[in-house]
């Protein structure tokens, strides 16, 4: 997690794109209902840091 101010960040890599985006926890939260922005594939908890 990256500190941001008050807000949180989190770095988010595409386990089947490569795709990296820092992320605030409602979009971590929107990834894993959705699926990466990018590939569209299934998005898991272990793909966050």
């Amino acid at each position: 997690m990256v500190p941001t101010g008050m807000a949180e960040l989190l770095e988010f890599v595409c386990e089947d794109c490569s795709a990296l985006i820092e992320v605030n926890p409602e979009m971590r939260d929107v990834l894993l209902q959705e699926g990466c922005v990018v590939c569209g594939m299934p998005v898991d908890e272990s793909e966050f840091r």
